[in-house]
């Protein structure tokens, strides 16, 4: 049951833990896929005494295709949602994001970004952090209308870490507006 009043100190804090979460959670993801390329392209190619790219080269498709299978593999035992995009829809429709698949999606996003998906970290570290913050709201028991600030928050905590605009103000922030009284708006 969610609970009916709400105050705007009590949704600034929850949206502070979320934003401190979403900002660890997206850091890790990212220190993480460093290491990892550090590791898969650089010291496993020098322990089996491949010196340079030109020697590297022919197993680049073996590499790549061992990624994929591994990133199907993941999606297939544990799960992942379609996107950004859908992430997006779902938001709109039901006011939360599934936090469900947040691991299946974190290990493949990991994986595809690591064995050389052209793609960036921005969707899953979105997707991650918006399922963070329909989790805690979740846990919170707070409306629906909260969830879905909680969720944007957590979106704009991994916008925010990407584009290393922490404490500036994201696109997302204007939604805010709505939660604070009339006379408090600018």
């Amino acid at each position: 049951m969610a609970r009916t009043s709400f105050s705007y100190a009590r949704l600034l804090l929850y949206a502070l833990l979320v934003g401190i979460l979403g900002g660890l959670v997206s850091t890790a993801f990212y220190q993480v896929l460093t290491g990892g390329f550090a590791l898969l392209w650089d010291t496993a190619p020098n322990l089996v005494s491949i010196r340079t790219w030109e020697h590297l080269y022919p197993y680049i498709p073996l590499i790549t295709a061992t990624g994929g299978l591994l990133v199907g593999l993941s999606v297939k035992f544990f799960g992942a949602t379609g996107g950004l995009t859908d992430a997006v829809a779902e938001l709109h429709r039901d006011g939360k994001l599934s936090y469900r698949y947040i691991p299946g999606m974190a290990l493949a996003s990991w994986l595809s970004l690591l064995f050389g998906s052209s793609a960036g970290p921005e969707s899953p570290i979105i997707d991650i952090n918006g399922g963070l913050g329909s989790w805690l709201a979740t846990r919170l028991q707070v409306s629906a209308a909260v969830g879905r600030i909680l969720t944007l928050c957590g979106m704009a905590a991994g916008m925010g870490v990407f584009f290393n605009k922490c404490r500036k103000k994201s696109p997302i922030l204007p939604q805010w507006d709505e939660w604070r009284p009339i006379n408090q708006r600018g």
